[in-house]
């Protein structure tokens, strides 16, 4: 009852802090009432109300004193990155179990919730649930803005910012790294602030020194040779190493030659951990 009755309160102080757009006025305190509302709009099914919440939490917990954006602003700042959706992926239980995922389409500004599901470790489970999201995600990316292959910038929260994202099996059977290329922020607020700031290449997990020397390498090869996007260069490093036939760029150093011959870097623990962060 205690839970119920907090939902509602704080419904009804998002649905005011909803006219004034103003995230400085909530208390530090319910930076974590945020999130835990967030995940019970999302368990519900009210897109509006978890894309609130979420902005408001994510804004609390950066600091940020501005109005919290609205969705068709976060849209617009998702069409100038030319990235076919946002998604967030926020936990629907204290002990993040499970996650909800919130889709936000640049081209309509329409929120959806896409899916409530048990939260596994692609690394480690071939559950249905996170291909069955991004089979739904892909319905319609073909009308994306981007050339090449479809955006797709991504707003976990929690242990979810360190899934394996890129190493989920498609419908297709092939990776998720093979049909689109990612991008993770903190929130929708964080991407518009972003706006003119390229992004930056990090790991998601340690990754053994000599297979992260090769990938780090290839970045900045394939960055300067082919003037990609960071998002779009991390995916193609990825599929670099993914493909049993790539080819040894002439300028390969010897040592990061010999990794490339004697390790096998199709595993995904050491492509997928490889993210970029920002526009």
């Amino acid at each position: 009852m205690d839970e119920i009755r907090d939902a509602a309160a704080f419904r009804e102080r998002v649905a005011a802090e909803h006219a004034r757009r103003d995230p400085g006025r909530y208390p530090d305190q319910d930076r974590e009432n945020a999130a835990r509302y967030a995940g019970w709009m999302l368990a519900e099914g009210r897109a509006e109300e978890a894309f609130l919440a979420l902005e408001t939490a994510a804004a609390l917990r950066l600091g940020h004193h501005q109005p919290v954006p609205s969705a068709p602003e976060v849209a617009a700042a998702l069409r100038a990155t030319g990235a076919a959706a946002l998604l967030y992926l926020h936990p629907t239980d204290d002990a993040a179990r499970s996650a909800g995922v919130l889709r936000l389409d640049p081209l309509t500004d329409r929120l959806e919730v896409l899916a409530n599901i048990p939260v596994t470790d692609p690394l480690t489970s071939d559950d249905p649930g996170w291909p069955a999201v991004f089979a739904a995600v892909s319905t319609g990316l073909a009308t994306g803005l981007a050339t090449g292959p479809p955006h797709l910038v991504i707003a976990a929260t929690g242990p979810l910012a360190r899934l394996a994202l890129p190493a989920i099996r498609t419908d297709t059977g092939r990776y998720l790294a093979e049909e689109v290329s990612l991008t993770h922020v903190p929130s929708g607020t964080e991407l518009i602030a972003l706006d003119g700031h390229s992004g930056v290449l990090g790991w998601l997990w340690p990754v053994p020194a000599p297979a992260a020397g090769l990938a780090l390498f290839l970045t900045r090869l394939i960055f300067a040779e082919q003037g990609l996007s960071p998002a779009a260069t991390v995916s193609a490093v990825q599929r670099w190493f993914l493909d049993p036939d790539r080819t040894l760029p002439p300028s390969l150093p010897a040592p990061h030659r010999h990794t490339a011959t004697t390790t096998d870097l199709t595993r995904p623990d050491l492509w997928a951990a490889l993210a970029c962060h920002g526009r």
